[in-house]
């Protein structure tokens, strides 16, 4: 401490707050009576306000004896020290800026590489992109693609790129540039507005509008509807004339009338009593009799009812002698807890079912009606009825080898007579004389094995092989 004159004692709103202190930072605050200008080092210019922090052990001696015998001299603020072991060091550990926390147990170890990523990678699957390239052909395959759904029917009806091809053919002039199309030519009539407010038209007068006002009640917008009363004199000469009583204003009242209106009590005058009227006992008991009171039921006029005072009106509730219980339990015999006699089959007389081999009802596919149908390209096109010989989805998946010239599969297996097939081996190309195409023929009905006088196109192709070996 030094031994010059200590300061008198300030408030501690009077601690300096000039620069030059302690420190490069000139913060006066922090570093008070340790290098301050004009005062003395090291003394307390506030010893009246108790220094900050904890007392310690000893409590209030031991912040005493901190102070020592000289109580305004303030000791240096004790700084951290410098020379910190090793255990320190590593648990307390401060980072710096942008710097990595790192626990004080991982600070000595390495963190792994992280390869290919933490986590379940995401599959994104195919995009749209793909999808459409899927099935893009190109060159050679575009080429072969074209030209094999080239014989299908929308192919060359629908082109790609063009409008519908419908096959049909029409006149030349059509085709002329000059065509204006087909239809009536249409004549132009004016604008709609001429039509509903022609201009070249007189007004309609007066007396036409009143007609259509009093027939049609048609007023013109922001027209008021008058009714042409003829009032009287008094009525219609006097511009100030209002229908009703007209009420007198009483200006001696000053404001009094709506407090006289509430007050039924009061008289006409204000702050007065009404007087007293003296009228019949007759007319008040006939008032107290008619007339509804507040509280109480309306008099009937029918007297007192000969009943006791304590009588109460309405059915008495009788107690049951079955609880919820009993209902919820029942107490039904066993046999009427059996199921009812016709659950599930009928009792009546003469409808009982009994086990046949017949079948009832009408098939789905009338395989029954297959026989007397006509072919199915001979049918209506309105005939719903499926006669089991429908095309399947096998024949549009897989189709036939010349159903492209109208010719099915069922059409060789069909059963023909011996002119009709000597009539398409003749239109196919197969010349045959008498001889050669009875032999063919009679090997055909015989591959059938039926006996029969009919064959089908498939046994007579099979015959023509194994009797004349192939086609001449």
């Amino acid at each position: 401490a030094s031994s010059s004159t200590p300061r008198e004692p300030q408030q501690a709103w009077a601690t300096p707050r000039i620069d030059g202190g302690f420190g490069n930072d000139g913060t006066a605050l922090k570093t008070a009576g340790l290098n301050l200008t004009g005062i003395k080092k090291g003394a307390d210019p506030a010893p009246s306000v108790r220094s900050a922090g904890r007392t310690g052990e000893l409590g209030e001696h031991g912040w005493m004896l901190r102070r020592g015998i000289q109580h305004d001299v303030i000791l240096p603020t004790p700084q951290t020290p410098e020379d910190r072991g090793s255990c320190r060091e590593r648990h307390r550990q401060r980072t710096g800026p942008s710097e990595i926390a790192k626990h004080w147990a991982l600070t000595q170890d390495q963190v792994p590489e992280p390869g290919e990523g933490y986590g379940v990678k995401t599959y994104f699957g195919e995009n749209v992109a793909e999808n459409f390239k899927a099935h893009q052909v190109v060159g050679v395959a575009e080429y072969l693609k074209t030209r094999g759904e080239a014989v299908y029917h929308s192919s060359m009806r629908e082109p790609l790129g063009k409008s519908h091809v419908r096959g049909h053919e029409l006149p030349a002039e059509v085709s002329h540039p000059r065509f204006r199309g087909f239809g009536v030519q249409k004549r132009s009539t004016g604008p709609a507005k001429e039509a509903m407010y022609p201009r070249e038209r007189e007004p309609e007068p007066p007396e036409v509008r009143a007609n259509y006002n009093k027939s049609h009640g048609s007023h013109l917008p922001g027209e008021m509807a008058t009714r042409d009363y003829k009032w009287p004199g008094t009525v219609s000469d006097d511009p100030h004339f209002r229908f009703g009583v007209v009420d007198s204003v009483d200006v001696a009242s000053r404001g009094m009338g709506v407090k006289a209106a509430m007050n039924s009590e009061a008289a006409r005058e204000p702050h007065s009593v009404p007087g007293v009227n003296i009228g019949s006992e007759t007319l008040e008991h006939k008032r107290r009799v008619t007339n509804d009171h507040l509280g109480r039921s309306r008099n009937l006029m029918t007297g007192r009812q000969p009943v006791p005072p304590d009588h109460s009106y309405g059915i008495k509730t009788n107690k049951n002698a079955y609880d919820v219980g009993d209902c919820v339990r029942g107490w039904y015999s066993a046999p009427e807890q059996e199921p009812d006699a016709d659950l599930g089959r009928c009792t009546q007389p003469g409808r009982r079912n009994f086990h046949t081999e017949r079948r009832f009802g009408i098939p789905t596919i009338r395989t029954d009606l297959l026989q007397h149908a006509l072919h199915a390209d001979k049918r209506a096109v309105t005939n719903a009825t499926n006669f089991g010989d429908d095309p399947k989805a096998g024949h549009l998946v897989v189709p036939g080898k010349f159903q492209h010239i109208g010719v099915a599969d069922e059409d060789f297996t069909q059963r023909r007579g011996k002119q009709e097939l000597h009539e398409i081996l003749h239109g196919a190309g197969y010349s045959l004389d008498e001889t050669a195409f009875e032999a063919v023929f009679d090997r055909a009905t015989q591959l059938h094995g039926d006996g029969g006088t009919t064959a089908s196109m498939e046994a007579v192709m099979v015959a023509y092989f194994q009797v004349l070996g192939g086609p001449s």
